[in-house]
């Protein structure tokens, strides 16, 4: 459920781009020796204990204390640290934008001060 009337104190979340980073995404196989039945092969993933680390509300506990990932509510997460991130290249790009315009007119100086000194020696 995602209607506004069912939630309260709505938040951003904050710092979602540490989360993000905090956050280790793993290849692993199943353990067989688990008594459970689980797909065989390659698997992509997260380790919950660490997730629990990074975003507790996301994990949970069955009743022999197994954890288990939300999947579907790192979304949000994302969608937060892709934000954050457009933040941080729209920054970088107008500081490179001043420096390359800064540059630009350091050079019109050393050549106005070349052209000078080359005019100064034909006399």
């Amino acid at each position: 459920l995602s209607d506004a009337r069912y939630k309260q104190r709505i938040q951003t979340v904050q710092n979602a781009l540490s989360k993000v980073e905090s956050l280790r995404g793993v290849s692993f196989e199943w353990n067989p020796d688990t008594g459970r039945s689980f797909p065989k092969g390659p698997q992509i993933g997260f380790v919950a204990q660490e997730v629990r680390k990074v975003l507790p509300q996301l994990v949970s506990a069955d009743e022999k204390g197994y954890l288990s990932v939300q999947y579907s509510n790192v979304v949000p997460v994302l969608v937060e640290a892709i934000k954050q991130q457009q933040t941080q290249i729209a920054a970088a790009g107008r500081a490179n934008a001043r420096l390359q315009a800064r540059l630009r007119n350091l050079e019109l100086q050393v050549q106005s001060l070349a052209a000078g000194r080359s005019h100064q020696s034909t006399r």
